[in-house]
């Protein structure tokens, strides 16, 4: 009887122990499953978030900085493709109409097209409104944002696309707008813009420090040089 009595308590430890250690590796398993999973799910994330980077190739580099240089008489001869910093440019010597070459040279950046004024000695680069050539009236940016005031009158421009504005006339005291519309800004000169209708024809001119508008024909009331308002704020 005792016999029975100990071997149905040994059988019954044995199966406890086993019972035991299959939780445990079962548990394991899962745990590593899940973290596997885990690892795979934020390799992919990182996959998917990267970016691809497009560079332009040389024939485009060459074809943004003729443009640039239109106008100019000067022409640029490609030099040689280096990093910069940590970016990557087509770098380009600039002769003149007689055939001189400049001191300085100019850079495309090779991701954003953007051209820029290289020192070759110092490895470094500056804005392009260093250039000797460069136009303000050609390649500066023209901003058809903002107010501008001439006593007593407020005009308010914002940007409707990359071609035109919406303007707003208002004198001083009164709510409704004297005049408003769309200006279209000119396919040959990008600081002046044009609004007609039928009783008033006006041009708009971006300046410097201000707001020029002239009258295209008949007299409108409105022809005057407008102050920026943000500028004088910083005066």
């Amino acid at each position: 009887m005792k016999k029975k009595i100990l071997l149905f308590l040994l059988t019954g430890c044995v199966l406890s122990f086993t019972a035991c250690g299959v939780n445990s590796n079962g548990s394991g398993a899962g745990s590593t499953a899940s973290a596997e999973t885990e690892t795979s799910e934020t390799e992919s994330t990182e996959e998917e978030t990267e970016e691809e980077i497009i560079q332009i190739g040389q024939g485009d580099a060459d074809a943004i900085l003729a443009e640039k240089l239109d106008g100019t008489e000067c022409q640029a001869v490609f030099n040689d493709y280096r990093d910069i910093g940590a970016e990557e440019y087509y770098t380009y010597t600039v002769v003149d109409s007689d055939n001189n070459e400049l001191e300085q040279m100019l850079a495309v950046n090779a991701v954003s097209g953007e051209v820029v004024v290289y020192d070759l000695e110092a490895d470094k680069i500056s804005d392009y409104s260093t250039f000797k050539y460069y136009n303000e009236k050609k390649d500066a940016k023209v901003d058809w944002q903002g107010d501008f005031y001439l006593d007593p009158r407020t005009v308010h421009l914002e940007p409707a696309d990359n071609t035109s504005f919406e303007f707003t006339i208002t004198k001083d005291g009164e709510d409704e707008p004297e005049l408003q519309g769309v200006a279209i800004a000119d396919g040959k000169d990008r600081w002046q813009a044009t609004y007609e209708d039928d009783k008033v024809s006006l041009i708009f001119e971006r300046t410097k420090n201000g707001l020029e508008i002239r009258d295209k024909g008949d007299m409108s009331g409105f022809a005057a040089i407008y102050e920026d308002l943000d500028e004088k704020a910083k005066k």
